[in-house]
């Protein structure tokens, strides 16, 4: 039901719209050194598919997630999936959602909230099928997103289509003055639209 979720929003994307999918569970343990029992810790976060508009691509990538319930390393696999938006023109989110607690990386959160926000890009955060916040809630509320708990997966395809409301419903609007000297005066800006034969107006 997970990947249907995400089927369905992949399936539901604008022509403009871009998406990347990233997949994170834990780290593991490599040996590097059998005599002296050396090894290090490998991280297993992994870019199924980059940004990309192409549908097909995208949905491959959700079809090659295998889902594994050792180990979460929600943190890093957020901070990977920010190093995916890279002079995108459109707004930008990431979407986040696990089951279980974030019991392995050495990301923290205050540094993936940093990245988050100079990248003026906000983290949405599901939990599926748990009560855990950490460090979920911690991400959304430290970048202007939105926490949610999800009782079942089939939840998640609703959750999706909230998320991409609010991002489409974000403008940035940008005026010019038509004065070439600033001598103090002000002027009203009157910004109106019209969809589906409604024209809003504000001032």
């Amino acid at each position: 039901k997970a990947k249907d979720a995400i089927r369905t929003f992949v399936n539901d994307m604008g022509p403009y719209d871009r998406t990347s999918i990233v997949g994170f569970k834990g780290a593991f343990k490599v040996e590097v050194d059998s005599a002296r029992k050396d090894s290090v810790l490998v991280d297993s976060t992994v870019v199924h598919q980059t940004m990309t508009s192409n549908r097909t691509l995208l949905l491959q990538a959700v079809d090659s997630i295998i889902p594994d319930g050792k180990m979460t390393n929600i943190i890093t696999g957020t901070d990977v999936g920010l190093q995916q938006i890279v002079n995108e023109t459109n707004a930008t989110v990431v979407i986040v959602f696990s089951d279980g607690d974030n019991n392995s990386g050495s990301k923290d959160v205050r540094g993936t909230v940093g990245q988050a926000n100079a990248k003026k890009t906000p983290i949405y955060t599901i939990a599926l099928e748990s009560e855990t916040k950490y460090p979920l809630a911690n991400l959304a509320e430290g970048t202007g997103g939105t926490f949610s708990l999800a009782s079942d997966a089939s939840e998640l395809a609703g959750l999706y289509a909230g998320i991409r409301d609010n991002v489409l419903s974000q403008y940035v609007v940008c005026y010019q003055t038509p004065d070439t000297v600033q001598n103090g005066e002000t002027h009203d800006v009157t910004i109106s639209m019209k969809f589906n034969k409604v024209t809003t107006v504000d001032s």
